[in-house]
């Protein structure tokens, strides 16, 4: 499965970073150039505004717009390419078992879609129902959804659900993800 990492070519410390951990990890990446800012507003049809403001409470910011642009650049490589894809955006800080998660991954992806690839750390434990137990990973449903989309996995069909539903930007693309009941994902 490819891993694809989201990266703004000037953001050179977080790409070093991350790119020099992988590699430590052996794990293979392909960079993906992120969407600078405003820049983002050219891939959606419209923003709704006053959706947005509902959802977040305030107006999108440029990096905001640009990082979901960056996401959804992906979500159209993947269901062009008819093969499931990790994104992983460039301040991600992988563990030390990333390696053996997207070998689990890879199998696993077929049959719910869509995986977050996230450890839930002791700060603010999400509230979450297992599932099913992979190996020494475990798969789990959440109940409360956290926020971010640092690094996940998806089929080519939950990318083409996810593009259909972002022709508007209505919300940050962590928001856009959990709303389940939106995409039907």
């Amino acid at each position: 499965m490819r891993v694809h990492v989201i990266s703004l070519e000037r953001s050179l410390a977080r790409r070093a970073a991350l790119t020099e951990r992988l590699s430590v990890l052996g794990v293979p990446y392909e960079l993906s150039p992120a969407v600078d800012g405003a820049a983002g507003y050219a891939h959606f049809e419209a923003c709704d505004s006053d959706q947005y403001l509902l959802n977040t409470g305030r107006a999108p910011s440029d990096a905001e717009v640009g990082c979901y642009a960056s996401h959804l650049n992906l979500w159209q490589l993947c269901a062009a390419a008819r093969e499931p894809f990790v994104i992983m955006e460039d301040d991600a800080a992988p563990l030390p078992n990333i390696a053996a998660a997207l070998e689990v991954t890879r199998h696993l992806v077929p049959r719910y879609g869509f995986v977050r690839l996230e450890y839930d750390g002791p700060s603010e434990p999400a509230r979450t129902r297992k599932v099913e137990q992979a190996g020494c990973f475990a798969i789990h449903y959440f109940s409360r959804y956290p926020y971010g989309a640092m690094c996940y996995a998806l089929t080519p069909r939950v990318a083409r659900a996810f593009i259909e539903r972002s022709r508007v930007l209505r919300a940050p693309v962590d928001q856009f993800i959990k709303r389940c009941w939106e995409h039907g994902q």
